[in-house]
């Protein structure tokens, strides 16, 4: 039979596991990208809005994960240039896209 006893214990175990595992889960991630080059892919050219977005998060991205951001512009056919260059890269974690969202659906 479960108490209130038991409700209570179960709650505050559970409460403290996701309290703590952000936090390691930070460190492990802050670990991974420390020293290394951060490459942020915009598939626009300078000056447009996703670029400018880019390069305002990139000296917050590089604080919190403690690399070098490095933002690439690659314009063209619609972002698809930038997004090939993205596929052939190495599969490290160190590219990263920023793009427009496609497909959605207006109501």
């Amino acid at each position: 039979m479960i108490t209130t006893r038991r409700v209570v214990i179960l709650l505050l175990a559970v409460f403290w596991t996701a309290s703590v595992s952000p936090g390691r889960a930070q460190e492990a991630e802050k670990a991974f990208y420390t020293g290394k080059t951060v490459r942020m892919i915009v598939g626009s050219g300078v000056g447009g809005g996703y670029d400018v977005f880019s390069r305002l998060i990139a000296p917050y991205l590089a604080k919190t994960l403690g690399a070098t951001v490095i933002v690439d512009n690659v314009p063209g056919a619609g972002g698809l240039v930038a997004l090939n260059k993205l596929y052939i890269a190495p599969p490290d974690g160190l590219q990263r896209r920023h793009h427009a969202r496609w497909g959605h659906r207006r109501r």
